[in-house]
């Protein structure tokens, strides 16, 4: 994994990663994508990344506090997203419920 220092070219790319995280996916793409396995290096990462917050976060309690006030954190910055009486009910068909295949 790699240090919090980038390159100009790492974060021209984060950057462009950044505006294509919210574009819509087709189910076909999104399907051909989840079929391939992942990269050594995806794996890499990821195992680095849960040992980095399994260390952080010692205790169920600690992590569990910690998806809250990051929930909390990305329901603040967009409304929609918020659960309640207002949102999306649980048995709507929305898009990311959706299973892959037709």
């Amino acid at each position: 994994m790699r240090g919090a220092e980038f390159d100009e070219e790492q974060l021209f790319r984060a950057m462009g990663a950044a505006e294509h995280s919210e574009a819509p996916v087709s189910l076909e793409k999104a399907a051909e994508r989840l079929a391939l396995p992942p990269t050594d290096a995806e794996v890499e990462d990821f195992a680095a990344l849960a040992g980095w917050f399994c260390r952080r976060y010692p205790t169920a309690r600690e992590r569990l506090a910690f998806v809250r006030h990051k929930y909390a954190e990305w329901t603040a910055s967009d409304p929609r997203r918020k659960c309640g009486e207002h949102s999306t009910p649980r048995n709507a068909r929305v898009p990311w419920a959706l299973p892959l295949t037709a």
